[in-house]
């Protein structure tokens, strides 16, 4: 039940908060042995006034009452504030470190998860787990400083009571443990279904285009609200369990109390037993009832917190990619020139190679152009470049040396991509410009407006670069959308350039503005430009064409052409189209 106290942020926070930890630890002993000193002198108190004593006796009772008062508040405020802080502090450690590993986590584990799933449990299931450390752990270790010196009190005033009284708690112990794994299924499975639930509402929200395209908002509702329904009906039947515990607990020490109370006033009838010590008796008991009830308060929180744990250390053990890290700031960049050695690579979930005997040789410098239909391998071949999936070893080299002999941060430093979906952050345009690079100067910034072909679009934003974009970048056209991504990629001074179909959301004649403009930008770097259009590639000092994972041509636009190849045939299609778009 307590495995979510092994937490390894939890530990660490532990350490790094011990004397604090300390002052908190003793603010609840005394806390818990302060609030049994009412019973006591309220005892005596009583005793006083039944048998007549002089009159200071009862006043310095009372002072001492209400001194015991004043120092029980002090202490429980010390015991919440201290305790309470360094869960959200350990509570932050975890989300950081969640946070951490999930960004070092291949590319295939977000293909397979869901977003609201993985916010789910970054929000609402870490902080099930804090209320487990926190609170939970307070609300536990406070009353059981209570119940063991309020059961200590009661065997001095009357073992046999002290019987009487503890005979309801053994049979409440025995019913616990049927009822409480219950309680940790009905926990996990609120769990999971609030995760379907914020799965289901950021889909609608990242999809809310298409939705009112296809005017499905009403079909949307009704998934979300069936979704939502389950999540009442596990939560409800998660409250019943903690309800009939709670319930329980309830019944089983009013049982007791009347048993007491019968058997306590037959003792103070017979003389063996005075009305004082009765009274700070009952006192006692009542000192044991709130731990009993906050012990099945606590009790549900564990086991809910076990089950968010769970769910977290499925997280947890996901490997990170191979070689993750930081790229040592003192080591160089690596050279552009890029070297392909027969590499076949196949997806683990499927049948057939998506690239097969595929050799490359592109030097610094050079322009390469990557054609071909569709699923004949060229997102692959990026992304292996990428160490977004890991190649055969050997099979892919940087500068000559084994991609998978290097950090995966400095193979993809070595790099500035232009993916096919070009994703905005919710923020301005310039920070999506600037993203990862702030240190760019105005000056950078603004030639990489100008180079991408943005510029002439600077007169319909409101404020300019400091537009903000909206969700995803949903208030720019698509090819706004590229272009502030191609500017992202030249303010970036990486040796490698990848165009990955980036221009497929503009015209032809701002493609080949746009083309023009990044040959001097080039330089030495080295560009590979991956395109279904094969204008976007004619001016490289190589092209390939891709079919079934295959090389099927290589050469330069004058010799694909002499060939009359699968290239040629491709080109004069495409050359007829347009033609055909200008009628």
């Amino acid at each position: 039940m307590f495995r979510f106290l092994a937490d390894k942020d939890v530990r660490a926070s532990l350490v790094a908060h011990r004397p604090r930890l300390l002052i908190a630890g003793s603010a609840m002993v005394g806390r818990g042995l302060l609030g049994l000193a009412a019973p006591f002198f309220m005892g005596k108190s009583i005793d006083v006034i039944v048998n007549r004593a002089a009159q200071p006796e009862l006043a310095r009772y009372i002072a001492l009452l209400l001194a015991f008062a004043v120092f029980t508040a002090i202490c429980q405020w010390w015991m919440r504030w201290l305790w309470i802080g360094w869960s959200r502090q350990a509570e932050l450690r975890m989300r950081d470190g969640l946070l951490g590993h999930l960004v070092g986590l291949p590319l295939g584990f977000f293909h397979r998860s869901r977003t609201g799933d993985l916010m789910s449990r970054l929000t609402s299931d870490v902080e099930a787990v804090r209320m487990g450390y926190g609170p939970g752990v307070m609300h536990c270790a406070h009353p059981l400083v209570m119940t063991s010196g309020a059961v200590a009190l009661m065997l001095s005033t009357s073992p046999m009571l002290t019987l009487i009284a503890m005979a309801p708690l053994l049979a409440l112990f025995l019913v616990m443990k049927t009822i409480l794994p219950t309680i940790h299924d009905r926990a996990l499975k609120v769990q999971e279904s609030q995760a379907d639930l914020a799965a289901r509402a950021q889909e609608s929200f990242s999809g809310a285009r298409v939705v009112k395209a296809f005017a499905q908002e009403a079909h949307e509702e009704q998934r979300f609200r069936a979704l939502s329904e389950g999540f009442l009906k596990d939560s409800l039947a998660h409250a019943r369990r903690r309800g009939l515990f709670q319930c329980l607990i309830e019944i089983f020490a009013g049982f007791g109390g009347v048993v007491l109370f019968l058997a306590a006033g037959h003792m103070v009838i017979a003389g063996s037993l005075t009305v004082g010590d009765y009274v700070a008796f009952t006192g006692y008991l009542n000192q044991l009832i709130w731990p009993m009830i906050a012990l099945g308060w606590t009790l549900a929180l564990f086991k809910r917190a076990e089950a968010a744990h769970e769910r977290i250390t499925e997280i947890g053990d996901e490997e990170s990619e191979a070689g993750q890290g930081k790229a040592d700031e003192s080591e160089s960049t690596l050279p552009g020139s890029i070297a392909i050695n027969n590499l076949t690579f196949t997806y683990a979930e499927a049948q057939h190679p998506a690239l097969i005997d595929v050799d490359l040789r592109v030097p610094g410098g050079a322009t390469l152009g990557v054609v071909g239909p569709t699923a004949s391998g060229k997102t692959t071949l990026i992304n292996l470049l990428l160490r977004l999936h890991e190649p055969p070893e050997g099979t892919v080299e940087i500068g000559g040396q084994d991609i998978r002999d290097l950090p995966v941060q400095r193979v993809r430093a070595a790099f500035a991509v232009v993916p096919q979906e070009s994703f905005l952050f919710s923020q301005t345009i310039r920070e999506n410009i600037l993203f990862g690079h702030e240190h760019a100067t105005p000056n950078e910034t603004s030639l990489a407006v100008e180079r991408a072909g943005l510029g002439p679009d600077m007169d319909s934003f409101p404020d300019g670069l400091d537009t903000v974009v909206g969700e995803r970048g949903v208030t720019l056209s698509g090819g706004q959308r590229q272009r502030t991504a191609i500017a992202r990629a030249l303010v970036k001074d990486a040796p490698i350039l990848i165009l990955d179909d980036a221009l497929s959301a503009v015209d032809t004649a701002t493609e080949q503005k746009i083309l023009s403009q990044l040959k001097p930008v080039l330089g030495d770097r080295t560009a590979i430009i991956v395109s279904h259009r094969l204008s976007a590639v004619q001016f490289a000092d190589e092209i390939i064409v891709l079919d079934a994972g295959r090389i099927i041509e290589r050469g330069d636009h004058r010799s694909l052409m002499a060939s009359g190849g699968a290239y040629a045939r491709l080109w004069r299609l495409q050359q007829e189209e347009q033609e055909l778009e200008q009628l």
